[in-house]
């Protein structure tokens, strides 16, 4: 980490605050990338658990027990 003291003697208060809000505006943009990838990533989890759910259905469907049967095996013991 710089010496504080050294660097104002170095740079102006205008280009401090310059420097500020192009740190601010990155925060801002890395911030809403990371919400939208958020919310992707959440998306393809709702539809990855969709598709298993269709898949339980259809193993169900296709199993030749009776649904008490299959929830009386599948409760843990």
């Amino acid at each position: 980490m710089r010496s504080v003291g050294k660097d104002m003697a170095r740079i102006s208060k205008e280009t401090l605050k310059n420097q500020i809000k192009k740190a601010e505006e990155k925060v801002i943009r890395t911030g809403e990338a990371y919400n939208k990838a958020c919310d992707e990533l959440k998306e393809l989890r709702a539809k990855e658990k969709a598709i298993e759910h269709e898949e339980l259905i259809e193993a169900f469907i296709k199993s030749c027990r009776s649904y008490e049967r299959l929830w009386n095996s599948s409760k843990l013991k």
